[in-house]
């Protein structure tokens, strides 16, 4: 029995689990996993109230009692750190979620349909998607005013025009298949055929969307909170602990690099996971290696 485990080890298919199981991918899983159980039980686990002034020392170097140190008002870096990567987190699931659905439904509209209603909505979404993302999102925060909520909005906004591309592209081929004509012939309503017939049968190349556009979705709100349009002081989020820090690196360089590396890891988990999405999903993009 020991020869046989050994064996197995050693075999081929022994060497190609350990590969697999020590992948990127699932290293990036499991880091993934750990920030969003941080972004669950955070306010349950923070070391200090993370808008608690002067609970040690400004810029305090990291040390056994404050662990990522403390920012210009004595804050604990850590637990501001906590409760960034929950803010991340809930704009990155949100702000995606809501254009996936918006997207969907307007592209399954104009790709189902076609004709006018093709026209109207394309081009409705060609306006949108001329405009540079970032200023397109700006727009709007300015207009509705500065919060993590409008935040959501703004980019969800900007990212409809790609979901709604997708979806209209493979309603089309989906809407031409013999099945969709059958369910014609039959009398179904077309609600019905979309919700039966239509929507089962584009929902991978959606999931795969969403999941690549998770990492840019947390970066696209990094950088709308650096420039001060995020969530509103004192709460905390990447984007505004990294525009308040960026005074003080020169001497406190720990108040810059900490929060940017919990940023870094989490916008590499949320892209690498999505790459395994698509992988596993449509494997005609992938580079198989023997």
């Amino acid at each position: 029995m020991t020869q046989i485990a050994a064996d197995l080890v050693q075999s081929p298919t022994g060497t190609t689990a350990r590969r697999r199981w020590l992948s990127l991918p699932v290293a990036s899983g499991i880091v993934l996993a750990v920030y969003l159980l941080l972004a669950i039980i955070g306010p349950w686990v923070t070391p200090h109230d993370p808008n608690a002034l002067a609970v040690g020392p400004p810029l305090a170097s990291p040390s056994g009692h404050f662990w990522f140190g403390t920012d210009a008002l004595g804050r604990d870096q850590l637990s501001r750190v906590i409760v960034a990567i929950r803010v991340a987190v809930i704009v990155a699931l949100a702000s995606v979620g809501l254009a996936l659905v918006v997207g969907s439904a307007l592209g399954v509209f104009a790709g189902y349909f076609r004709g006018g209603a093709d026209a109207v909505t394309m081009r409705a979404m060609d306006v949108i998607f001329s405009f540079p993302e970032l200023i397109l999102a700006i727009i709007v925060i300015a207009a509705l005013g500065p919060s993590v909520l409008t935040a959501i909005i703004s980019i969800s906004i900007v990212y409809v025009p790609r979901f709604a591309r997708v979806a209209r592209a493979t309603t089309l081929v989906v809407a031409g298949s013999a099945y969709v004509d059958a369910a014609r012939v039959a009398s179904l309503s077309s609600p019905r055929i979309i919700i039966r017939h239509v929507l089962p049968n584009i929902r991978t190349p959606l999931i795969v969307m969403t999941a690549l556009n998770m990492s840019s979705a947390q970066l696209a709100y990094a950088a709308l909170s650096f420039l001060g349009f995020g969530a509103r002081p004192p709460q905390a989020d990447f984007g505004s602990m990294l525009s308040q820090g960026q005074d003080f690196v020169t001497f406190d360089f720990w108040a810059v690099l900490l929060p940017g590396l919990a940023l870094v890891g989490l916008i590499i988990a949320f892209n690498l996971c999505g790459d395994a999405v698509r992988d596993l999903l449509d494997p005609q993009s992938v580079k198989r290696t023997q």
